[in-house]
């Protein structure tokens, strides 16, 4: 009968356990350390595109603290000082529409970096028209596109005045009505645009409804924006 003797090292699997160990070790770290460089490379990227916007709603905002504490002031000054009163209320009104005025455009700016309700992308976001002269009229619109955007939104502007003329509805073309001094309406920004121009309305017609169609350069898949105004409510 023949014996054969093997060799027990305890210490190998050991030393193999140990090395194997450090082996996931090592690769997990890598993982870790990998993903946090990238998330941190890509909220740098986010934040330096998003960067003139914030510095813009951060300088309204402290001109809407300044404009608060200028108020409080004036307003318990007028208290103690009845003889400058008058002078006072009106300032405090003008200080008033001024904070008013900063409020909207920090809602404005706040619109465009984080919209509310979720939506996002192009859009209208008012419209003015004030009358100049006998049916002639100037608008101001102002474009939007909410949301993250890392393109140019870019294409053409449509508007439809619609109303009576004669007793019977009528619906005039901007291409229409727009003086002919004005250009087609066209816009290109990234993250809003201010547009105007002028109108000048047939003689007898009653404007009822403006409607605003934006029309784009890029995928024919996504919806033209449409957006409706009451003339009451758009004509200052």
């Amino acid at each position: 009968m023949a014996f054969v003797i093997k060799e027990h090292h305890p210490g190998r699997l050991a030393v193999r356990t140990i090395l194997l160990l450090l082996l996931w070790a090592t690769c997990v770290w890598s993982a870790y350390h990998y993903g946090w460089n990238e998330a941190a490379h890509l909220f740098d990227h986010e934040f330096q595109k998003s960067k003139p916007l914030y510095e813009r709603l951060k300088d309204v905002v402290g001109k809407n603290r300044d404009l608060q504490a200028r108020m409080a002031i004036f307003e318990r000054t007028a208290q103690v000082n009845r003889e400058a009163k008058a002078g006072l209320v009106q300032e405090i009104r003008d200080l008033q529409k001024q904070a008013a005025g900063l409020r909207e455009e920090i809602s404005f700016y706040k619109l465009i970096i984080s919209p509310e309700n979720g939506s996002k992308g192009l859009g209208v976001y008012s419209l003015e028209v004030t009358p100049a002269a006998e049916n002639l009229y100037h608008f101001k619109m102002i474009l939007t596109q909410a949301g993250e955007n890392d393109t140019l939104a870019e294409g053409d502007v449509d508007m439809t005045i619609k109303g009576v003329l004669n007793g019977q509805a009528e619906h005039l073309r901007l291409s229409d009505i727009q003086v002919p001094e004005d250009k087609a309406l066209t816009y290109r920004f990234q993250y809003f645009q201010e547009l105007t121009g002028s109108l000048q309305l047939p003689e007898e017609f009653v404007p009822r409804e403006v409607v605003v169609e934006l029309t784009h350069n890029g995928d024919d898949e996504i919806e033209n924006p449409v957006k409706r105004f009451d003339w009451p409510n758009v004509r200052t």
